[in-house]
């Protein structure tokens, strides 16, 4: 079972829309939103030990995240294929096998995909009040501006691992997970993004190598696998929003402008 967007109600669509038009707040992503883009990506859900599968960005999910795959059994007692970050080799080793492992290898700030001067938003600024209008709409009092996202690429490794036993053959649960995150990260593609209000974003991410993970040391009870490099073009929120009064410079507007058109006459 994989994250599906759903459809938002009038209101949040009109939102949605401010927001993405650059005309109200947006969201902010961070490392931890990329990373679980790329858990989303792969088809994941959070399965609690009850089997209740959370939908995407839920804040009450507890659990872990799985993968479902009619073709490849899950390791006993759990309820579908483990995707986690980092490393623990003998508690994988024990127990989690097949398993899916996500390490994020490296970050590089991209200044090709920087436009200086560039804004995410330019929204009315907090407690702001309408002062006039202009071609473009209302003049409100202050004005609310969060620079451009930092671009940086983003390198993750997506490990596919099991462990042989003579007599078992694991060689083809291997190649369906493999054969499902080919699928889900092909050579040019993209990953869905939830950032702070729950917005979903895509960026582009890109298959960039396969290696293969077969350990010969040990041929009765060898682990078997595949690593698959994926760069995703991502950017980071690291600047804080300015305000300032329209019009005005940096004084901000307290009231609407008041206009006198009586004339003293002597």
């Amino acid at each position: 079972m994989s994250c599906q967007a759903r459809p938002l109600p009038p209101a949040a669509s009109e939102a949605f829309a401010r927001r993405a038009a650059g005309l109200d707040r947006s969201g902010e992503v961070d490392l931890r939103a990329f990373d679980e883009g790329m858990v989303l990506a792969l088809g994941g859900n959070v399965i609690d030990k009850d089997g209740h599968v959370y939908s995407c960005g839920n804040p009450n999910a507890k659990g872990d995240y799985y993968i479902r795959l009619a073709s490849v059994c899950p390791p006993p007692g759990l309820p579908g294929i483990p995707i986690t970050f980092a490393y623990p080799v003998d508690i994988f080793a024990k127990y989690y096998i097949p398993a899916i492992i996500v390490r994020r290898d490296d970050i590089v700030a991209d200044m090709f995909r920087w436009q200086p001067g560039a804004t995410q938003y330019t929204a009315p600024g907090p407690g702001a009040i309408p002062v006039g209008e202009n071609e473009q709409g209302t003049v409100f009092s202050s004005k609310e501006s969060l620079p451009q996202a930092e671009p940086v690429d983003l390198l993750y490794t997506i490990s596919i691992l099991a462990k042989h036993r003579q007599g078992i053959g694991t060689r083809k649960e291997v190649n369906a997970v493999f054969k499902h995150v080919l699928r889900r990260f092909q050579a040019y593609g993209a990953i869905p993004v939830i950032d702070s209000v729950g917005d979903i974003r895509t960026y582009e991410a890109y298959r960039e190598g396969i290696t293969m993970l077969d350990d010969l040391s040990e041929i009765g009870a060898r682990m078997v696998g595949f690593a698959v490099t994926v760069r995703v073009e991502g950017e980071l929120d690291l600047a804080d929003p300015t305000v300032i009064g329209a019009e005005t410079g940096n004084a901000p507007v307290t009231s609407p402008p008041q206009v006198n058109f009586s004339v003293d006459v002597e």
